[in-house]
């Protein structure tokens, strides 16, 4: 697959901390919303955003990211997302880069739509889907960052939301997706906390004064030696 880049950003430097959001094109106020927010959460922590520039849930997560500090990443499939997004290109190219599988005045087919979804996974440590119903593309996104060994992330919506059937999907049958509702879950799941170490407990024991045996086992106190 060859890549056709703009922007002013550096695309493997930003690839290294970098996180998908992804979703359906036909979106809700309430996707748009969760993208907006966790776009804006990992921007504010030095977190590239990567998202399709077309519509719905990745144009939410784009409109986030492009104003901040931090580098976004655009995928598109071809000029239709271009010309119709054309402000939010150029901001998100002032910065960071607008990436493209395939030469962008190529035809739309559904072949690009779907290597826009595999590109997604590739370019980012983590995928989140934010809204997706069963026979979204964003799944493919999500399979994709399963066989490359990232880890994947949904969201939750009222089980009678058709939109976040996917979501509901992914996390009911894939064992390893994770449940988030915030910027600080994402995270949580890209930097795990250190284990807490384990404490040493030096327990105080009686013994038979004539050293032959011990007493009865009696614990007169206990001291954690942790630091």
């Amino acid at each position: 697959m060859a890549l056709w880049v703009r922007g002013q950003g550096h695309l493997a430097a930003l690839t290294s901390h970098a996180v998908t959001i992804a979703g359906s094109y036909g979106s809700t106020r309430y996707g748009d919303h969760v993208a907006g927010q966790f776009a804006d959460d990992l921007a504010g922590r030095g977190w590239s955003v990567v998202a399709a520039g077309g519509y719905g849930i990745g144009t939410a997560a784009l409109t986030a990211a492009a104003p901040t500090t931090t580098p976004a990443i655009a995928v598109t499939a071809f000029t239709g997302d271009l010309r119709n997004h054309r402000l939010l290109f150029a901001d998100v190219a002032c910065r960071g880069v607008v990436v493209c599988a395939g030469p962008p005045a190529g035809p739309s087919s559904r072949r690009r739509f779907l290597d826009r979804q595999q590109l997604l996974a590739a370019l980012a440590r983590a995928v989140v889907i934010v809204e997706a119903g069963t026979g979204s593309e964003a799944l493919l996104a999500a399979r994709t960052a399963r066989l490359l060994g990232r880890p994947v992330m949904a969201v939750p919506s009222p089980v009678t939301a058709a939109t976040s059937a996917g979501c509901h999907l992914l996390l009911r049958a894939q064992p390893h997706t994770r449940l988030v509702t915030t910027g600080q879950d994402i995270l949580g799941v890209l930097n795990p906390p250190a284990p807490t170490p384990l404490c040493r407990i030096r327990i105080l024991v009686d013994f038979d004064p004539n050293g032959r045996r011990h007493a009865p086992v009696r614990a007169t106190s206990t001291k954690s030696v942790c630091s």
